[in-house]
């Protein structure tokens, strides 16, 4: 009836078992791309804390580096090179505001406030720094 082809086993049983292999290989590879969907909400909600936390200690370790603005993640990654590159999250997105908290005295007081926002979850943590330098 069926011919044999490769030692025993009919081209059908080779072919049936290849396929599984692949949809095996297949469902592996899609749960390794998915997993940052897999971490649980308030593990997300924790890392962009701990993310946010990690960037504000990096200002106060170099208050000189920063100036008035609205910065983006490219602009925080210029300042402290390797920072965002210790965090896994690609879908890391970033804002930094600082402002003059003291107007009349510009340069004195800054405001420092971080939005961290990671697979949905969104961290907003501020402070007040003193003498950072008042010129972009």
């Amino acid at each position: 009836m069926s011919k044999d082809w490769i030692k025993g086993f009919s081209l059908i049983e080779v072919l049936l078992t290849l396929a599984l292999i692949s949809l095996l290989l297949a469902s592996f590879i899609t749960v390794n791309s998915n997993a940052l969907h897999l971490i649980p909400r308030a593990e997300k909600r924790q890392m962009a804390v701990d993310m946010a936390a990690s960037l504000l200690e990096e200002i106060r370790a170099h208050p000189h580096q920063l100036v008035p603005g609205l910065y983006t993640r490219e602009e925080v990654a210029a300042f402290f090179p390797g920072w965002i590159e210790s965090f896994s999250g690609n879908d890391l997105e970033l804002s930094l505001l600082i402002q003059d908290y003291d107007r009349q005295n510009p340069g004195n007081l800054m405001h420092v406030r971080v939005t961290v926002s990671w697979d949905g979850c969104s961290e907003q943590q501020s402070f007040i720094l003193a003498t950072v330098v008042s010129t972009r």
